[in-house]
């Protein structure tokens, strides 16, 4: 929208601002200020990006709050004409003297602005804007010089001392692992060197020829492959510490006094100090600072700026006050750290205070725009400063805009009022989510305005004429008018009365993608000491990766091989070849039972197999009754997509997921088929489920069907209502909710509507379960969160289901509907990806303490955020709010339980949603759904009490918007616990990451046992088979039900394998990967089964690119996975070499095999014989191709090794092709 910013420049009132500044920065006037007012919020992104074009000087814009350095870097990009030089510096989510890990996110945002700012050529630098609030600006940084020194700078083609490069790593502060996967991680193999800087969204791998850098490759973090080349890359420090002066900053620190401190806390201080002298990094090191950096000679961003930078304060006392505030805050919580011997006392302080700001602001020229209107930035205890208090004598007052009117979805007003002004000789922009509808309504009432997609033709980047109407796709934070410009901007907030959300900007959060490898990985993450089962020999112990002599050839050369070691009862062993490896499984049981350990040789595992095979069958009919009935039901197949579907889903205020996106797909496609849907939606807690659910419904009511969805908590209905009613205002769709928020008069009245038709979408609690809920055409049945609800619930769902569309909606899926989903019996959907800029909750499981829970509030209370304080006992609910009003005097308390009044309770949580308190405190009726972007720290009162799925789904009521939230799960002190317990808050610890509620399904069904969910005889069958081959029996006997012939159901448990014994070494040499885990991992991939030569080359492409140039044992053991294919393919059994010769043979049909043909049609699907290379090749071709080297009988072939030579490992695979032809 650069094409408006020539109507300000033009203005004399505008020309004497940057006059005045212009003057102040050529006199070197540093110290000069301008005072400013007149420019309400929306208007000053304009300005800001109309000033910075006519000054072509660079821009420092601080803010009171972080939120507001955010809004106004957003706004001011879409103005200006050089968007990627609108910088943000972002805020720390930590209070000074926490010891509270800083996000990774705003460390590299941080870094990463300090390299733009080093990286810029004079043009560039002179079209810079940066957006910093009070709080960024307070924590120090690096110092400019340090900072220059220490970056890395690394080119193709460049010459380099590897160990050099891995000690300036090192230095640096990056730490070496084995796989990179996180910022700030580095490892090397070989030649190959992976590392990921903070300041770069992907990981760089970077490898060498001889000295040289042969290449530098970005690489996926998850699938750890190779993506697009670069050129050159820089490196930063992944902190804002000099690490490189650790053994000074040790000096200072071991001169601290600690005896005043606890003594575990001294303890820990004792090796915090270790980690210094090892140059280590540490949570919370950003307090350590001054020690680093020689006592109170800290640096800040203004001490990186350019020399002509003017510094602009938007709201020059609300910026006073929030950094006095914060101040307080800190020193506060430094004397109750001291007082109760957390801290050493008198450690130096770690943040700039107002005057050591100031000084640093009196290098350069000034405008102060006075804020006047602060009811707009809810800044709670921030006295509201007017023009007068503020004015000096160099003022200017700006009185060239005005607001627009509001609207509120009345759109033959809006078209009016365009019209109107239209008429007059205005120019109209509107910026709108919903151009494409908008511009329809407006050309039904002969209005045609030039619409302006997002992308090459979406920029205003000309000045647009007197009385042109331009409707942009995008968003704005809000519209503005100017007669005197001629101009009228209109954006989402006017027009609906809401607006999009805005986005992190640069404080982002690229969390690792969630797929499936990864849940794979979760399940089948193997270690030394494991329980696991060999499909063929039972349960064992995993003991390890171990090479033997495998044999020793005709030469007398030994040949090495690498096998699993398991161990068995009575100290049985089995070496298991690398190539069977996809032979063994995991184990794992209801209630996390020790699995008895079977003994090799004997048949008490072919017996228990064979029991558990019956009973998964038994299963599965009884399974597939219940759902075939509804596959073979008739149902309502909803038309293809509308006008008015597309609109709607444009409105979407974020931008979908790919796996969102797949889910909306899947639901839709699912109802416009002639069969009713029973979708299953999983997706993690605020993973945009209720969006898919939104689509859906619409998409029914725009066929004349009515839908029912179906919340289990009143105050959960509330919120979907008010989110279904502000997605959907603008369209003529009737929505009611029914819950005890509503009158028994109001009920009456909405059944009366809802039994003739006149209400589209109905929102309710188990109220709509009830036998007075009568609906007219019902269509789609949207359940949220089934767990939640009673048997006798389910039992009226069940009756629901037979007739409708399904949708079901959770974030836990209980551990049966999980395996039926597994299972494909019934449809499921995952969302795992995290929509963007989301962050992991930061989960702390520690013991209660009111300086921790004083600590927690306040910083929530400092960045502008609310809390959720979860205490479930409603008796003494109040003595907990009232315990808390002492401890932070200054927080604004309210309480909600579910025994509580309907009116009293709404008042409540319209109360806390609508930011007029600070803290709830509250049972676990905030459980599920809530949504409140404000919230983000959530503290859990004896914790120990929830279960698993409860502490998960109340963790994610926090962490929903732009800042780190924070989770703790709080104990009494001194008491002791379950083993389950401790288990559940385990697991709470070691699922922080994006996406964990798949894992926490699988957990869940391990800790809770699924006795109660399959009933105690399928539990007993799990426990003796273990959970993954149970479900793989389980999925057999579902596919063999079914008839499935798309793949026989050997593939799944009794998968065609063939004996290989050749004369190679062929493992995956230590030196080549030396992480045993990763060396695994790879050989898991190998034996996978492969079907053609290109997914094995995939396979040769991957470790070439991720550990180099394949080794001979490597090479080897990619020929032997050739073998394997070519083998299977041909129906070959084994193929070993013997005194020089290698036999091919064929095995009989199997004693199982038979069986089953015998047992008849319905036992068994019709078998599908594997081909063999006897019935598809000629015989005396062969003989005449290989001639002597060849010999066949009826059961085996046998090639010469003497005769072949150096040529028997391409004959043997041109003799497999031609089998397998």
């Amino acid at each position: 929208m650069a094409g408006l910013l020539p109507l300000l420049r033009e203005r004399a009132e505008f020309r004497s601002v940057c006059d005045q500044l212009n003057q102040a920065a050529r006199g070197h006037r540093q110290d000069a200020r301008l005072n400013m007012s007149g420019l309400a919020a929306p208007v000053r992104p304009y300005f800001l990006a109309t000033l910075q074009s006519f000054l072509g000087r660079p821009l420092l814009v601080l803010t009171a709050r972080p939120v507001q350095a955010r809004e106004l870097a957003r706004n001011t990009a879409a103005y200006s004409s050089q968007p990627d030089l609108v910088l943000s510096w972002p805020t720390p989510d930590t209070l000074p003297y926490e010891r509270i890990e800083q996000d990774p996110a705003i460390t590299g945002g941080r870094l990463e602005t300090l390299a733009a700012l080093g990286n810029l050529d004079p043009v560039q630098s002179a079209q810079l804007v940066i957006f910093a609030s009070a709080k960024g600006l307070m924590q120090p940084t690096l110092s400019k010089a340090d900072f220059r020194r220490h970056i890395v700078t690394l080119k193709r083609g460049q010459f380099l001392d590897l160990n050099e490069l891995l000690g300036s790593f090192i230095q640096l502060g990056y730490s070496p692992e084995s796989l990179v996967e996180q910022p700030g991680q580095f490892s090397r193999r070989g030649g190959i060197v992976d590392f990921f800087p903070l300041t770069s969204e992907m990981p760089i791998r970077l490898e060498l020829f001889g000295d040289e850098i042969d290449s530098l490759r970005y690489f996926d973090p998850v699938t750890q492959r190779s993506s697009q080349r670069t050129e050159q890359i820089t490196l930063t420090p992944p902190v804002e510490v000099p690490l490189w002066r650790s053994g000074e900053a040790y000096e200072r620190l071991a001169e601290v006094d600690r005896s005043g401190l606890r003594e575990e806390v001294r303890e820990e201080w004792d090796r915090l100090l270790s980690r210094v002298e090892n140059g280590e990094q540490f949570e919370g090191i950003e307090q350590f600072m001054p020690y680093y950096t020689g006592g109170e000679d800290m640096c800040s961003l203004l001490d990186h700026l350019p020399a002509e930078t003017i510094v602009i304060l938007d709201g020059p006392a609300q910026i006073n006050f929030a950094v006095e505030e914060l101040t307080l805050q800190a020193e506060d919580l430094r004397a109750e750290f001291e007082k109760n011997g957390e801290i050493p006392e008198g450690v130096i302080r770690p943040y700039l205070n107002w005057k050591e700001l100031e000084a640093g602001f009196s290098h350069y020229p000034r405008l102060l725009l006075n804020r006047t209107d602060e009811q707009e930035d809810k800044l709670g205890e921030a006295p509201v400063v007017t023009a007068a208090q503020v004015l000096s004598d160099e003022n200017l007052e700006v009185d060239l805009f005005g607001p627009v009117s509001e609207f509120a979805g009345q759109i033959p007003r809006v078209i009016q009022t365009v019209d109107t002004f239209l008429k007059e000789g205005q120019r109209i922009v509107v910026v709108t989510q919903q151009a494409e509808r908008l511009r329809e309504q407006f050309e039904d009432h002969d209005i045609f305005p030039v619409l302006r997609k997002e992308g090459g033709g979406g920029k205003l980047s000309t000045l647009p004429g007197a009385g042109s109407f331009n409707l942009l796709h995008g968003s704005l934070v809000g519209g503005w008018r100017s007669e005197t410009l001629g101009l009228t901007l209109l954006t989402d907030r006017e027009i609906f009365g809401w607006t999009k959300q805005a986005q992190r900007g640069v404080e982002k959060s690229e969390g690792p993608r969630r797929t499936m490898q990864q849940r794979e990985a979760f399940l089948r993450d193997l270690k030394p000491g494991d329980y696991v089962v060999h499909i063929e020999h039972g349960i064992a112990r995993y003991e390890g990766l171990v090479r033997l002599k495998a044999e020793t050839t005709a030469a007398g050369e030994e040949i090495e091989r690498e096998y699993l070691f398991l161990k068995y009862a009575e100290q049985d062993k089995l070496y298991v070849p690398i190539e069977q490896v996809d032979r063994v499984l995991p184990y794992s049981a209801p209630g996390h039972t020790t699995p008895q350990l079977n003994r090799l040789g004997n048949s008490d595992w072919t017996r228990a197999k064979r029991k558990v095979r019956a009973a998964v069958e038994d299963m599965s009919k009884e399974l597939l009754a219940l759902y075939s009935q509804r596959a073979a039901r008739r149902g309502y197949a909803f038309a293809a997509d509308n006008t008015w579907q597309r609109e709607m889903e444009e409105a979407f205020p974020y931008t979908e997921t790919p796996d969102q996106m797949r889910a909306i797909l899947d639901s839709k496609g699912d109802m416009e088929q002639p069969r009713p849907m029973d979708r299953l939606i999983c997706g993690d807690v605020g993973y945009g489920k209720t969006e898919v659910a939104l689509r859906a419904a619409f998409k029914a009511v725009m066929d004349g069907k009515q839908v029912a969805v179906l919340v289990p908590t009143t105050i959960l209905a509330a919120q979907h209502y008010a989110t279904f009613v502000q997605r959907l205002s603008a369209f003529p769709t009737v929505i009611e909710q029914l819950s005890r928020f509503r009158t028994k008069k109001e009920q009456e009245g909405i059944l009366a509507r809802l039994a003739k038709g006149q209400v589209d979408i109905i929102i309710g609690t188990h109220r709509l379960l009830q036998k007075d809920v009568f609906f007219k055409d019902l269509g789609l049945l949207i359940v949220d969160e089934e767990q939640r609800f009673g048997v006798k619930h389910k039992e009226r769902l069940k009756q629901m289901k037979q007739e409708v569309d399904v949708l079901t909606l959770s974030a836990t899926p209980i551990p049966r509907t999980l395996h039926m989903s597994l299972t494909g019996v019934r449809d499921i959907s995952i969302i795992e990806t995290p929509p963007a800029e989301r962050l992991p909750v930061k989960t702390y499981v520690t013991a209660y303490s009111d300086t921790l829970i004083r600590e927690a509030i306040v910083r929530e209370l400092e960045r502008g955020g609310q809390v959720f304080f979860v205490h479930n006992r409603v008796q003494s609910i109040a003595e907990i709010a009232h315990k808390l009003k002492e401890l932070v005097p200054q927080a604004r308390i309210v309480v909600a339980h579910g025994q509580m009044d309907e009116n009293e309770l709404e008042k409540v949580m319209l109360a806390f949603t609508g930011y007029e308190a600070d803290v709830l405190v509250c049972t676990t009726i905030i459980e599920s759904g809530l949504d409140i972007p404000n919230a983000n720290t959530l503290v859990v009162d004896n914790a120990v009490m929830y279960g698993l799925s409860q502490l998960y789904q109340l963790r994610g009521r926090v962490g929903r918007g732009a800042n780190r939230a924070y989770a703790y799960l709080l104990y009494k002190p001194g008491s002791t616990m379950t083993e389950d317990a401790q288990k559940r808050l385990d697991t709470m610890l070691d699922t922080q990451e994006l996406g964990a509620g798949f894992k926490i399904a699988m957990k869940d069904l391990e800790i809770r046992g699924a006795g109660n969910l399959l009933g105690a005889e399928q539990s007993g069958h799990i426990a003796s088979v273990g959970f993954e081959l149970y479900m793989r029996l389980l999925e057999e006997a579902v596919e063999q039900l079914k008839g499935d012939e798309e793949r026989p159901i050997e593939a799944l448990v009794e998968a065609p394998t063939v004996n290989l014994s050749l004369p190679l070494k062929a493992y995956l040499p230590e030196e080549y990967i030396r992480d045993q885990a990763v060396r695994l991992d790879q050989y898991r991939k190998l034996a996978a089964p492969l079907q053609t030569a290109g997914q094995i080359r995939e396979l040769v492409r991957e470790l070439e690119d991720r550990f180099g140039k394949l080794p001979e044992a490597a090479s080897n053991l990619m020929y032997l996975l050739d073998v394997k294919v070519l083998a299977i393919r041909a129906g070959v059994e084994s193929i070993i070499e013997q005194d020089g010769e290698i036999y091919l043979r064929w095995a009989a049909p199997t004693l199982e095999t038979e069986m089953r043909r015998k047992a008849g049609a319905k036992a068994a699907p019709p078998e599908r014989k594997r081909p063999t290379g006897r019935a598809n090749v000629d015989p005396r071709r062969l003989m005449k191709e290989f001639g002597e080297a060849l010999r066949i009988t009826p059961n085996q072939m046998r090639l010469n090794m003497r005769l072949l030579k150096d040529t028997w490992q391409d004959r043997l695979k041109q003799l497999l092709e031609e089998l397998s032809t």
